[in-house]
């Protein structure tokens, strides 16, 4: 069965490449309402055809220009978040030259950020502010790479000067909505992920792209929980590095929320921020 779902995968990807981007990029052309509704079609075919079930909790909220920021688990998270409503993301430059995916992001207008050129910086927070300033909500992944799932690393407060440089052209315009996303990979075949698991459905580190996809294809389903916090609100006056860091907070909490299943008790809550702050005993030494 792995290797018709694969089939299933490579032909979904052909029609995302060979038609549904040049029609996509006709409809941002001529500013068809379609346009806004086509990622988010493609990106739920591309979950059931990886059988990635997605749940959504919490109300996508904040008024005016709104910064959405989320820990980042896989590559699989882009699809889940795309289809839940229309984005623009923020993503490594690498991205643009993935097959059909790339192609796709390329006509959506993603931001692509070269992480080695650092002085593109600023003209990367200024598109994003202007994006902002369009009404369409931008997409950052602060910890500029992706984890194992089970502990969120540094949010870097770069791209968190996008909402600063939004208010001081703009004096019209109060505050900055930043929207803190939790993506967690919860069951696989409704049982629930430990651990290891979530180790397992993450792509991370010097991870190969192949192997990692062939196991989503072969191995059971995955749910993927996708938790809406409470806006930070962002204003002329605050810092971005203690908004970055009070966002890393409210999307660890609801990353521990979605792993438990539920809102948790205090004692299981002090249990999740020691498994974040630091590995089980006995891990061998390379996964600690």
């Amino acid at each position: 069965m792995a290797y018709i779902r694969a089939a299933l995968l490579a032909l979904v990807l052909a029609v995302v490449l060979i038609l549904v981007v040049p029609f996509q990029a006709l409809a941002r052309k001529f500013d068809w309402p379609i346009h806004r509704v086509i990622p988010r079609l493609v990106c739920r075919v591309l979950c059931a055809a990886l059988r990635m079930r997605v749940r959504a909790y919490g109300a996508s909220e904040g008024d005016g220009p709104r910064l959405i920021v989320a820990n980042h688990v896989s590559w699989t998270d882009i699809l889940a978040l795309a289809s839940l409503q229309p984005i623009c993301f923020v993503a490594k430059a690498e991205v643009a030259g993935w097959p059909a995916l790339g192609a796709l992001a390329r006509v959506q207008d993603t931001i692509f950020l070269d992480r080695t050129a650092r002085f593109a910086l600023p003209a990367i927070n200024a598109r994003m502010a202007e994006k902002m300033m369009g009404g369409e909500d931008v997409m950052l992944f602060p910890e500029a790479t992706t984890g194992d799932g089970n502990r969120l690393k540094h949010f870097h407060a770069v791209h968190f000067a996008a909402a600063r440089d939004l208010l001081k052209r703009n004096t019209s315009v109060a505050q900055v909505s930043i929207l803190p996303v939790a993506v967690a990979y919860t069951r696989r075949d409704g049982l629930p992920l430990g651990w290891f698991g979530r180790k397992s459905v993450a792509w991370y580190g010097d991870s190969d792209f192949l192997p990692h996809i062939w196991g989503l294809l072969r191995d059971g389903s995955v749910d993927c929980e996708v938790r809406f916090g409470a806006p930070l609100a962002f204003d002329r006056n605050d810092d971005r590095k203690i908004i970055a860091q009070a966002a890393r907070v409210r999307v660890r909490d609801l990353a521990n929320r979605a792993i438990l299943g539920r809102d948790g008790s205090h004692t299981a809550r002090k249990a999740i921020k020691k498994r974040n702050d630091e590995p089980p005993r006995g891990l061998p030494k390379q996964d600690r």
